[in-house]
């Protein structure tokens, strides 16, 4: 097997080995087994397909071939086949490379599979996600969720076996991981032989004099062995019910902090307090449900002592005791125990509770229980015709204990699965497990609900005893989806389609349907009456294949109450977080030499922001920063503009603050590498209502805005340097008269015109003047030391004393001199006339300052286009493209019919969605793009010693220099060349 071009000492080399039978290869013991995942055992007819990943550090002596031996003889009858490959990885800690990881198996044949979803806690990680089925044709693998790269996606040339593998292309953040989906393609798309589905967390060396890996600090790289990638969309028509997109809208109504009352229970129907004695059977539920039981022997089950029990006399046999149910929806409860631990490694109790239930297909939450101290996993699953499934979400929420009593939790609603378990001595934690099931055979009728136990445990007899079971119907009162009777608007980004527009507070719309009177304030028999205020808390998102996108986080702005007898309406709108930022004031000390990223994160901290965060460290260095009356937003506003442009501050749909400096379209891949291509033919083509040959297509409206009046030829930034005092001087002075007794305080605010920075306390007799008898004496103590203000607190000590003078001693950071930068693009100036620049970069010095009028000049000087481009779920393919483009992204557009065919940076997304109460048709969700064209780099940048680019040919132009392939990176191993990175803007 070939290792991979380029790798080098120190890289982590992933070994993937797919066979269509369990017969484990024989390779060098320098090669760590990770795992295996199957789909079961093959036949001389059908092969299932089995995968084993390994994996090693690079000791730079491994040549350019691994040699893996195979013994054939557990092949059964025909060819036997095998599918492998080596990815390095460069940057990974080779002390402990693999920080988490999943893998399933299954013989389900669907095209579409979920991965399993990562919890990480290391930040830097990157998250491998790898796909292997087997099937009866050739087959391709796109994948879903988050950010991904494809590395591998390889059939060596035969039907019989494939591979694909993606990594997010980027360090993540720590935390619950974007869970992947992976869809395989060719042929009727099915995997006979089944699947096996992987996810792996990479955990980065950790940077030098840190504590933590910062993003980027892995620089990770896959090589791939003869990679070939291949997609087919398809249409809805080919996704069930079940695989459309489910959109919920939920409204935080009682101010719990999360929009969503997954807690809330309705009616329940069914109870059971087991305060009877029953033999042979559980008997009949408090409620008066008739318990039935299937599995072991009729004695195995009794009541008594307040308990049922199941008792296990023999191992590997399990224990049924069910409910007759009528309901799809429900939510269960149960206190349980056990009287011993399973007596081995290896062995272990189950306990679960069941919902659905109809000829062995039913959905439940598992809880395994190991024989020692270790952790007991809390699973969600689904058993289809009496086989088992994988898990689809899985936690480790605490020790078990034998004689200990839990109280067990499983909330089923729609296909959604939740799960916990808790000490009822403390308090109810939130869900533990949370999962949406959407491939293979979705059970959606009602059916029998209850409990099961089992054991592989050699120590018997094991009894599990049970107490207060509940089942009840789930309500979530804060979920407004089914009221929702009008479209569905969200916008967010830039106010217009400019880079050097500045972001808009994202907004929402929507009205809801009011003929129950249950959103009018005034109505007393309202269940939500007192709770419709303004500020409450909004969350929009949709389930599709597996994943919850978010489309909105923010809070009720307004909303009005139609009460008509043709309008009985309720329409609200809503403002995102950036809005709360303009209502928070800032008085801050002075900040020395940050960057704007840095003075970002300061904003946040003293706004006091929780939410995520995604911040870039900033090109502009603020020698001295300090804030004073500004509110939050328009302090962050201030230092995006002495960023210069493209920067950028606005909060992305799932709530996370995102701050992106001037730099960023020259390094992050979302900027550098087009994402997506949209086509749109001439009218007069009769295709033109047909797919694109290639890339996605748009609909109408398509406006386009040729850019003449939005150019920019002159800017002129008057640059204020300060510098502080040599020495300490008087910044503040008071002459009030101030009495106080002895101990008592009074609290005085100091200002200044300037800011200052090393203030010193007043000391008595220097700097506060007073009169006292005897030893009286005056205490003070200062706010802060630096800033535009503090606050100044004076206390009579040892008696009462007179104030008649104060002042604060402190080093002003007066304005020394005035900078004035003035730039001009003289050509343009010719061309068009001169078009100043408007606005300012207050924070930025002399130096930023340049670089950012030549950032302006260079990108505005000439006319730049903008269009709005409309894009339609359509089909599964462009669902995707609506969900996943946002600010900053490359994508090019082409419109024959304007003979445009140019990349463009998305600047602002507006999103519509209709149709989402309308079960069995897919929702039509579109989004329109703002967008504006980027720059066009001559053909003939001058360059040396090349034909036609030198001296009388070549164009002296910085446009090529801020061209993402071409800038000068730092320890790049291509643009950190010097002979070939060019120095931007």
């Amino acid at each position: 097997m070939p290792l991979p071009p380029g790798h080098t000492t120190d890289d982590f080399l992933l070994m993937v080995v797919v066979t269509d039978d369990d017969a484990a290869p024989s390779l060098s013991s320098n090669w760590l087994y990770l795992g295996k995942a199957d789909a079961g055992s093959s036949t001389s007819t059908l092969a299932k397909v089995q995968t084993r990943v390994y994996y090693r550090r690079d000791t730079g002596a491994l040549g350019s071939y691994v040699t893996v031996d195979f013994n054939t003889s557990p092949w059964p009858a025909g060819s036997p086949y095998v599918l492998a490959f080596i990815a390095a990885y460069t940057g990974v800690d080779t002390a402990g490379p693999i920080e988490k990881w999943g893998a399933v198996g299954t013989a389900n044949t669907a095209a579409t599979q979920v991965h399993p979803q990562l919890t990480t806690v290391v930040s830097g990680d990157w998250l491998l996600t790898l796909r292997t089925g087997s099937a009866w044709q050739a087959r391709t693998v796109t994948v879903t969720g988050g950010t991904n790269t494809e590395r591998v996606d390889d059939t060596d040339g035969f039907g019989e076996l494939f591979a694909a593998l993606y990594d997010s292309g980027a360090a993540l953040n720590p935390g619950a991981q974007t869970q992947r989906s992976t869809t395989s393609a060719g042929g009727d798309a099915v995997c006979q032989g089944g699947s096996t589905m992987w996810s792996l967390a990479l955990k980065p060396v950790t940077a030098a004099a840190a504590t933590v890996a910062l993003p980027g600090t892995a620089s990770v790289t896959a090589t791939a062995y003869n990679p070939a990638v291949a997609t087919a969309p398809g249409g809805w028509e080919l996704c069930g019910e079940q695989g459309l997109p489910r959109y919920r809208v939920g409204i935080d109504w009682n101010a719990d902090g999360i929009p969503e009352g997954v807690e809330e229970l309705a009616d329940t129907w069914a109870t059971d307090s087991f305060s009877r004695t029953a033999t042979d059977g559980w008997g009949t539920a408090d409620s008066g449900q008739a318990w039935a039981t299937d599995g072991g022997l009729v004695s195995d089950y009794a009541v008594s002592s307040g308990t049922g029990r199941h008792l296990h006399a023999t191992n590997n046999v399990t224990r049924y005791t069910l409910l007759p149910s009528d309901r799809e929806d429900v939510d269960l409860a149960v206190d349980f125990s056990m009287d011993q631990r399973p007596a081995a490694a290896g062995q272990v109790h189950y306990v679960f509770l069941f919902a659905r239930e109809a000829s062995g297909s039913f959905y439940y939450a598992r809880l395994q229980i190991p024989s020692g101290e270790d952790l007991t996993s809390l699973s969600l699953r689904k058993i289809v015709a009496g086989g088992n499934e994988p898990a689809l979400a899985t936690a480790y929420p605490m020790t078990l204990s034998p004689g200990t009593s839990y109280r067990f939790r499983f909330r089923l609603t729609g296909q959604t699965l939740r799960a916990k378990v808790w000490n009822p001595s403390g308090a109810e934690p939130d869900w533990q497990a949370t999962a949406t099931a959407s491939s293979g055979s979705l059970l959606t009728d009602a059916g029998r609900v209850g409990v099961i136990s089992y054991t592989s445990s050699s120590a018997l007899p094991v009894t599990f005893s049970f107490d207060n079971f509940r089942a009840s119907d789930p309500a979530d009162p804060e979920d407004v989806t089914e009221d929702i009777i009008s479209e569905i608007s969200i916008t967010y980004g830039r106010d217009q389609e400019r880079q050097l527009s500045p972001a808009a507070v994202g907004s929402a719309a929507l009205t809801l349907n009011n003929s129950t009177r249950k959103y009018s304030p005034e109505n007393t028999a309202s269940p939500l009456y007192g709770d419709l205020d303004p500020a409450r808390l909004m969350r929009t998102s949709v389930d599709f294949n597996g994943q919850t996108t978010d489309l909105f986080n923010g809070r009720i702005d307004d909303y009005n109450v139609h009460a008509d007898y043709a309008d009985r309406t309720a329409e609200f709108t809503f403002l995102d977080a950036l809005n709360d930022l303009s209502g928070i004031k800032l008085s801050t000390g002075v900040y020395a030499s940050m960057r704007t990223g840095e003075l970002v994160n300061t904003i946040l901290d003293l706004a006091g922001w929780t939410a995520g965060r995604d911040i870039d460290q900033g090109a502009t260095v603020v020698r001295y920063w300090w804030a004073e009356g500004a509110d939050a937003l328009s302090a962050i506003n201030d230092l995006v503009k002495s960023e210069g442009p493209p920067a950028v501050a606005y909060v992305a749909p799932d709530g996370t603050f995102t701050f992106r400096d001037r730099h960023h379209r020259l390094l992050r891949t979302q900027s550098r590498e087009t994402r997506a291509t949209f086509t749109g033919g001439r009218l007069e083509d009769c295709t033109a209502g047909a797919p694109a040959a290639t890339g996605y297509d748009f609909t109408k409206p398509f406006t386009y805005s040729h850019g003449w009046r939005d150019i920019v030829n002159a800017v002129t930034f008057d640059v204020e340097e300060r510098t502080p005092a040599a020495s300490l001087e008087a910044v503040w002075t008071d002459e009030s008269t101030y009495a106080l007794a002895a101990g008592q305080s009074v609290q005085i605010e100091v200002t200044s015109s300037d800011p200052f920075v090393d203030a010193v306390i007043p000391l008595s007799g220097t700097d506060i003047t007073y009169s006292a008898s005897g030893a009286a004496w005056v205490w003070a103590l200062l706010s802060r030391r630096s800033g535009a203000s503090a606050t100044l607190t004076l206390r009579a000590v040892g008696g009462p004393v007179t104030v008649t003078a104060v002042q604060l001693r402190a080093r002003p950071l007066a304005v020394q001199r005035t900078v004035k930068v003035s730039l001009t693009d003289p050509g343009s100036v010719t061309r068009h006339g001169e078009r100043s620049y408007p606005d300012s970069a207050p924070w930025a010095g002399p130096e930023d300052a340049e670089a950012i009028a030549n950032m302006i000049l260079l990108h505005y000087g000439h006319r730049r286009p903008t269009v709005q481009l409309r894009v339609t779920s359509q089909d599964p393919a462009h669902f995707m493209q609506v969900l996943q483009r946002t600010v900053s992204d490359r994508i090019r557009i082409v419109n024959e019919e304007m003979g445009l065919d140019s990349d463009f940076f998305v600047e602002r997304v507006t999103h519509t969605i209709q149709r989402t109460g309308q079960p069995g048709r897919a929702p039509v969700h579109s989004v329109v793009l703002g967008c504006e064209r980027d720059l066009v780099t001559p053909s003939n940048v001058f360059t040396f010693d090349v034909r036609g680019a030198g001296f009388d040919q070549g164009v002296f132009d910085l446009t090529v220099a801020d061209a993402p392939g071409e800038v000068f990176v730092f320890d790049d191993p291509v643009q950190g060349q010097f002979d070939r990175g060019r120095l931007g803007t």
